[in-house]
C-alpha cells in the first residue's frame, strides 16, 4: 500500500514540476517584444528589492515589477566574491540570483538607486497579445528551479515506491 502512495506522490511532484517548467518557458516565449521602460519606484517586499516599471504599449500604461530567478541568503561570513575583492552585503550574479548576506544591516533603498535609478530606462519584454504580461531585464534562463527540484523529488519517490513495489 506504501508504494503505491510513494508512486502516486511521486506522479503528482512531477507533473507539478513539468508544469511549472512549461509554464515559464511560455511565458518566457510569449513576452517576445521590447521595450524601454522607465523606472518609477522600488519595492521591497519577499526579501529582494526590486525596481518597479512603467511602460507604454498602444497608448496605454502598464507597470511591471523585476523578478529574480531565486533569492540566496548567504550564511556563512565570508562568501565566494570576499576571495575576489567584491566585498558585497548583496548582489545580482551573472544567473540572475539575488544573494543578500544573512544577518547583515543591508540598505536596500540604497541597493536599488544604485542599480536602477529613478527616470532611468530599462528593458522590458512584453506579451504582444497581452501587454499586461512582461519581464524586467530579462536573462536567458535554461529552467525553473522549483520545477526542476519538484520533478527530481517527484522521480525518486517515484523510484523508491516502484522498487518496494516491485519487491512485493
Amino acid at each position: 500500500m506504501i508504494s503505491l502512495f510513494l508512486i502516486l506522490f511521486g506522479l503528482v511532484f512531477m507533473v507539478a514540476g513539468w508544469c511549472i517548467i512549461s509554464y515559464q518557458k511560455k511565458k518566457e516565449e510569449g513576452c517576445s517584444d521590447i521595450i524601454k521602460g522607465k523606472v518609477i519606484g522600488y519595492d521591497y517586499s519577499n526579501k529582494a528589492p526590486r525596481c518597479i516599471v512603467e511602460y507604454v504599449v498602444d497608448d496605454k500604461i502598464y507597470q511591471a515589477k523585476r523578478k529574480f530567478r531565486g533569492i540566496i541568503e548567504v550564511s556563512s561570513l565570508l562568501s565566494v566574491r570576499d576571495f575576489k575583492g567584491q566585498n558585497n552585503l548583496i548582489y545580482i550574479d551573472e544567473n540572475d540570483y539575488i544573494h543578500i548576506r544573512k544577518g547583515a544591516i543591508i540598505d536596500y533603498e540604497q541597493f536599488a538607486q544604485g542599480h536602477w535609478p529613478i527616470n532611468s530606462l530599462i528593458d522590458v519584454y512584453y506579451n504582444p497579445e497581452h501587454p499586461e504580461i512582461a519581464i524586467v531585464e530579462r536573462k536567458d534562463h535554461k529552467s525553473s528551479l522549483i520545477g526542476i527540484i519538484f520533478f527530481w523529488i517527484g522521480m525518486t519517490f517515484f523510484v523508491i515506491g516502484d522498487c518496494l513495489f516491485m519487491m512485493k
